[in-house]
């Protein structure tokens, strides 16, 4: 991660887009044998995104519901 830089996350419909640095509450992380990293994270205690080298930008890939939580 030392190579890590700030992204922003894409903007939800009408909302701009925002960093993470306030709302990310967990986060994991692999590397593999080709050194291509991916960091999986969530925000807001619902989202689920996933960040890969090379990307853009992070690409969401799902929302935990409040039946979920429990």
């Amino acid at each position: 991660l030392s190579q890590a830089k700030a992204v922003k996350f894409p903007a939800e419909e009408g909302v701009e887009a925002s960093d993470m640095k306030d709302s990310a509450d967990a986060l994991c992380s692999t590397t593999d044998a080709d050194g291509n990293w991916k960091i999986a994270f969530r925000t807001n205690h619902r989202n689920f995104w996933v960040l890969t080298k090379g990307a853009k930008g992070p690409i969401a890939i799902g929302t935990e519901t409040s039946e979920e939580a429990q």
